[in-house]
This record gives structure tokens, C-alpha cells and sequence, in this order.
């Protein structure tokens, strides 16, 4: 499956690895501890690397997202938005130093939420989850995963009511999440949120809406530009 670019602010662009393993650059960086490297510390935090380029200087940008996972009173997880714990530059293949005026130019909040709101980022986000101890058996994963499909849960039909007496747990939302993209995707000419409540009835409308919105402030959607 090939990786899509994330659409950043101008003049920045995408520039993620080809191999999709840990930042070759980093190897520059002796005397990072090894954790930096880590996609998945388990348990209490989510990393993910991500590199961009400036197009009129071709100055490269490396950037380190985490999220830190909360548990709430039932025992399932909510992960946030990703926030920047290492910003690297990049330049003539060496890391140069970082100026106040390099700082200010780099729109750090609007390139957070592209990254954040990516398909790879959210299907971390939506697996985190549904990985969770509290989880049934029919929707639990075994593992997190960057790509995450409806055929991954051996319970999940996206056609089928989504089990709404798990409306209060973190996880359900990855199943709120799954629903409207793949709905979308099979639908795209339709108004997804009148299918969702059409498969959920008797479920009002409002409170379909709800688990939409719920569902994008915990970085399991994407946000609005999708709804048609």
C-alpha cells in the first residue's frame, strides 16, 4: 500500500522515507537515546517521525510527534493529537542550527494537524484502541497498526449498526471512525451521515452527529473536508 502525501501549508511539502523505517539522518545523532527511535513505546505513548522539505530552500525538516494516552474510569484509552517533542533541520546533508527566525517561518500548529489527521496517523490512533484490554473479543486487535481496514476487526461489518452500548468507551469511536470512511469510499456520492443513520436506526440523527464530532476531536477522523 503506497503512503499519501500530507498535504502541509506552502512553501513545505512531504518528504516522507521511501523505507518507511527509522530517519536515516538520525544515525547523525550519536547521542540520541535509542527510545527516539521507537513508532510504538506501548502502553503510554505514540511516536511517529515525520520529514517535510521547504521548497524554496530546500531545507529539510525532521519532527517527532507523540501523544501521550490517558485511561479513563472503564478502562479504555483516549489518544489526542500529536504535539512536537523533537524538531530537527536538515541541510546539505548535516543537521544545522536552529534559529528564532527558522522557528517563526515553520507554521509548527498548522503542519502538527496535517500529521496528526493523516490516514497513517489515524489508523495508529483508531488500532491503539481497539488493541485495549476493555475491548470485546469480536472488535480487539492483537497488535497497533499504521494501515488499519474494517477486514482487520473478524467482527466489524461497516454495514451492519455499530454496537452503540458502548457509546461511552474511547475504542467505540475507531468503530465511528471505519464506519464513515468506508461508507464514504463504497458511497462517495451520498451524504454519509444519512447512511450512518440510516444502518444505525433507531438512533436519532443528532446523536449520529455526535459520535462524528466525538470521533474527530479524539484523532480517530478526519475533519470536516470529507462530509459531503
Amino acid at each position: 500500500m503506497t503512503k499519501s502525501l500530507v498535504q502541509l501549508p506552502e512553501p513545505w511539502e512531504d518528504a516522507p522515507w521511501s523505507d518507511g523505517g527509522v530517519p536515516h539522518e538520525l544515525n547523525e545523532l550519536r547521542f540520541i537515546d535509542e527510545k527516539l527511535f521507537d513508532n510504538w513505546t506501548g502502553g503510554a505513548r505514540i511516536s511517529t517521525w515525520h520529514r517535510m522539505r521547504n521548497k524554496s530552500t530546500g531545507v529539510y525538516v525532521i519532527i517527532r510527534l507523540s501523544s501521550n494516552v490517558s485511561r479513563d474510569s472503564h478502562g479504555g484509552v483516549a489518544v489526542p493529537a500529536g504535539s512536537p517533542d523533537v524538531i530537527l533541520f536538515w541541510s546539505e546533508n548535516r543537521f544545522s542550527s536552529i534559529s528564532g527566525t527558522d522557528l517563526r517561518d515553520l507554521p509548527l500548529s498548522s503542519i502538527c494537524a496535517a500529521y496528526s489527521f493523516n490516514d497513517t496517523r489515524i489508523s495508529l490512533n483508531r488500532s491503539s484502541l481497539l488493541c485495549d484490554a476493555s475491548v470485546p473479543d469480536k472488535y480487539r486487535l492483537d497488535g497497533v497498526r499504521p494501515y488499519l481496514s474494517p477486514d482487520n476487526i473478524r467482527g466489524f461489518n461497516v454495514l451492519a449498526p455499530l454496537p452503540s452500548r458502548y457509546s461511552r468507551r474511547p475504542w467505540f469511536y475507531s468503530l465511528v471512525g471505519l464506519q464513515f470512511d468506508a461508507l464514504y469510499d463504497l458511497k462517495s456520492s451520498e451524504n454519509v451521515v444519512d447512511l450512518m443513520v440510516g444502518i444505525n436506526h433507531p438512533t436519532a440523527k443528532s446523536t449520529v452527529q455526535g459520535w462524528i464530532t466525538r470521533a474527530r476531536k479524539m484523532g480517530l477522523l478526519a475533519p470536516a473536508k470529507r462530509v459531503r
